[in-house]
């Protein structure tokens, strides 16, 4: 019997080095946003006075430094309430200046939890990347949170191996966490067109209709409060926003939906203070500012940005006091 484990031992021993050369070499290669926005947000810390999050909405229409020059965007694509409440109680303890945290609520976030989603793979990273624990423990014994081999799938692997990697896309964003234009600069003026913008609504409101579900809202509007409590205890401020959307986008919302995570925003502002600037309908924006019916472009980022700027961040910091 000692024999078999022995052998078994050195059948093992190779695929064991071979998995720990993968996690040290190519593991925290910064080839996802979860890698660059965490190593981002290390190297930021000592400045960061403001900390924007958020689904893709956030993540492609909130230019942080156009916000505030200590200012970080930490959203990611179909990241969760779930999430950004988990990513504040984690970071906010290694940001000294922190003074402000910018909760973006799009149509479906209060409706919404990333594992229940079709893009539910997205948890492992945060695991794996940010030290998140599952909503639901029973995905943490899945071997994708402990082993970036099993994370990224046999292709990456064996590219890896190959020599092929997947590229890095560090250049895509600034030291700030926001999203970076790498488009050749003769492209770069060149927008969807309007009919683009309104075309896409249908498929997009549909998308998130599938992923949206009432019972989520008391959960989500308590995971605020715990959160709310968490930034007072620390004298940290919190806003809420919400996004421009397209004309298109808002005629298929469900009014139903609006009223609920209206009324939830209420009773947070009645019990907490906390200001709900809602920017989906601005007339400011136009077509030309999407780059389809429920995402900014850069050009309605950088406007965003410095509306979120002057007409409510700036007002929050001259609340509170600085660090």
């Amino acid at each position: 019997m000692r024999r078999l484990y022995f052998n078994l031992l050195l059948l093992a021993l190779p695929i064991g080095i071979f998995l720990a050369w993968f996690e040290i070499a190519r593991g925290n290669r910064e080839t996802n946003l979860f890698v660059v926005k965490r190593n981002l947000l290390a190297a930021a810390a000592a400045r960061v006075e403001i900390v924007c999050l958020g689904p893709s909405h956030a993540h492609e229409g909130i230019a942080p430094l156009l916000v505030h020059s200590n200012a970080f965007n930490l959203s990611a694509v179909s990241q969760s309430l779930y999430y950004d409440c988990a990513l504040v109680e984690k970071y906010a303890p290694t940001l000294p200046r922190l003074r402000l945290v910018v909760l973006p609520i799009s149509y479906l976030s209060m409706d919404y939890e990333l594992d229940r989603s079709t893009e539910e793979w997205r948890a492992y990273y945060y695991r794996h990347f940010h030290g998140i624990a599952h909503r639901d423990w029973r995905q943490e014994s899945v071997l994708r949170n402990w082993s970036s081999w099993f994370l990224y799938g046999r292709d990456f692997g064996i590219s890896s191996v190959r020599g092929t990697l997947p590229p890095v896309i560090r250049s895509g964003y600034d030291d700030a966490g926001g999203v970076v234009d790498t488009r050749p600069p003769d492209q770069r003026t060149a927008h969807p067109k309007p009919d683009h913008v309104r075309t896409s609504a249908p498929t997009a409101i549909d998308r998130h209709h599938a992923c949206m579900y009432p019972e989520f809202l008391p959960v989500n509007e308590a995971r605020l409060r715990e959160l709310l409590v968490f930034l007072r205890s620390r004298g940290i401020g919190a806003v809420f926003v919400t996004l421009p959307t397209s004309d298109g986008y808002r005629a298929l919302e469900r009014e139903e939906t609006r009223s609920r995570t209206a009324a939830a925003l209420a009773r947070l502002k009645h019990d907490f203070g906390v200001e709900w600037r809602d920017f989906s309908a601005d007339p400011r924006f136009v077509e030309d500012d999407f780059w389809d019916a429920d995402h900014l472009n850069f050009t309605g980022a950088a406007k965003f940005s410095r509306i979120l700027g002057v007409e409510v961040v700036q007002p929050a910091l001259n609340r509170s006091p600085a660090r």
